[in-house]
């Protein structure tokens, strides 16, 4: 079974200035000013997760319902996937 998981791009990096955090991608010379949380999940996306280990620790995290939260982490993937800022990674998991 394939199992469908999420990844930072490499060559990108995090900077927190004041409350504002920001994403570089340096292969695209390109930085994003991100909210606390979608910097958390991008921070997270270092090694591959699922939308549903994602929503977990978002979750906990920040003090939120999960099933409000799941919905919102998947439209951000799709977006961030789509600038490149995150790709999807597939794993064969053995049954």
């Amino acid at each position: 079974m394939r199992k469908k998981m999420y990844k930072r791009k490499p060559n990108t990096l995090f900077r927190q200035i004041g409350n504002e955090f920001i994403f570089i991608d340096y292969g695209e010379s390109r930085f994003y000013s991100l909210n606390i949380v979608a910097s958390r999940i991008l921070q997270m996306l270092g090694s591959p997760k699922d939308v549903y280990q994602i929503s977990e620790r978002v979750s906990l995290e920040f003090e939120v319902p999960y099933k409000k939260l799941l919905q919102d982490i998947r439209s951000f993937l799709q977006v961030a996937v789509k600038r490149g800022l995150v790709k999807e990674v597939f794993i064969t998991e053995s049954e």
